[in-house]
């Protein structure tokens, strides 16, 4: 309980269908078409490359507001943001105009519209998450019917965000995240893992069916409970032979006093020979949490020092979160202005992660 606390308040932050006929421009992707690449920074594993963010945090964003946020994330070299849900089907609410039965939306204004069409400006990659509800936290798994539930309204999500935005923003939409998250706890027989991997095979395929745009997932790992390092790898092993994830985005601890060097050398070499050996076109990313167990940001130095154990394992990095934690946009200036000089220091004649001299690295408060 204490695991599933932590998560839940540190990452989702959660607040508080009808089948669509696709019109409007979307289109069904063909079976025999290819999906589109994940990534512009495809294999640059010295910065991060991208950003969940939760909806809370653009309540009062305008147009301007997600102008500015992305021309600060392309300026340290970021393609990327993730929109960490869109739908919370407990409290049946949605981020843009949803026509689901019962549903009302959290913002006046289409947020996601927004999101995509300053993303398509500026040149920034969105990937749109799919529903979030806090009672997985209780059922996880073990509720066959809920969890179906669950899943049906997944497709059905995926179905209207194509309808609404696929025909005007097929190129500003990078791909779709399945909030639903999964770790070594919680799932450690075979029939737990066999229901979550067909339940992640259903909303994959719809997204491949519909969309074409790959799909990511983000789980997540706590040593000393439940599986260890190679059961767990085992586990991810069994789901991608049931389910075409595209990205598993492994959250990598920090931000929960479970993360260090020492689990990092650990729990990711057995996890990428696995997901390689089950599916190779699956990659593995880190999804590398920028803030600290009192829920303040992280000193750069300390992102920093988790790149440079991570690298190594990692196709790719993605983080929770630069927008809440690390933009100038959001109250941290100079952890900004200090991580731009890292990445600037990288892009200089023979610039290396591991060669800091040029960048001061005093902290701000937080």
């Amino acid at each position: 309980m204490e695991i599933r606390a932590k998560k839940w308040f540190q990452r989702i932050g959660c607040g508080s269908l009808l089948c669509l006929f696709l019109a409007n421009g979307a289109v069904l992707a063909s079976s025999a078409e290819k999906l589109d690449s994940i990534g512009v920074n495809k294999g640059n594993t010295q910065i991060l490359a991208g950003s969940f963010f939760q909806p809370s945090l653009v309540t009062n964003w305008t147009e301007s507001d997600f102008a500015a946020e992305y021309e600060a994330m392309k300026k340290v070299s970021m393609d990327h943001i993730i929109w960490q849900w869109t739908v919370d089907t407990k409290e049946k609410k949605a981020c843009y105009p949803t026509v689901l039965s019962g549903y009302t939306q959290i913002f006046r204004e289409d947020k996601v519209k927004i999101s995509l069409e300053q993303a398509r400006r500026k040149g920034i990659k969105v990937w749109l998450g799919l529903a979030a509800n806090d009672d997985w936290f209780r059922y996880y798994a073990n509720d066959e019917k809920w969890l179906a539930n669950e899943v049906g309204l997944n497709k059905k999500i995926v179905q209207e965000l194509w309808q609404r935005y696929g025909g005007s923003y097929d190129d500003a939409v990078a791909g779709f995240y399945i909030w639903l998250e999964v770790e070594n706890v919680h799932f450690q027989n075979s029939a737990k893992q066999e229901r979550i991997a067909m339940a992640y095979k259903e909303i994959a395929e719809e997204v491949h069916r519909i969309t074409g745009k790959p799909v990511m997932i983000a789980p997540y790992f706590a040593p000393g409970s439940g599986l260890d390092a190679d059961g767990y790898a085992a586990m991810w092993g069994k789901v991608l032979k049931t389910a075409p994830i595209d990205v598993i985005a492994l959250q990598d601890g920090f931000g929960g006093e479970y993360g260090s060097a020492a689990t990092i050398a650990t729990w990711l070499p057995p996890l990428k020979k696995k997901i390689t050996e089950a599916r190779p076109q699956t990659e593995l990313w880190s999804d590398l949490e920028t803030f600290t167990p009192d829920f303040l940001s992280a000193p750069i130095s300390r992102v920093i020092s988790q790149i440079n154990a991570e690298k190594s394992f990692v196709s790719k990095f993605t983080s929770f979160s630069f927008n809440h934690y690390d933009s100038p946009n959001n109250g941290h200036l100079l952890r900004y202005l200090q991580y731009k000089r890292y990445v600037e220091s990288l892009k200089a004649p023979g610039g290396n992660q591991a060669d800091l001299k040029g960048v001061v690295l005093v902290e701000e408060d937080s």
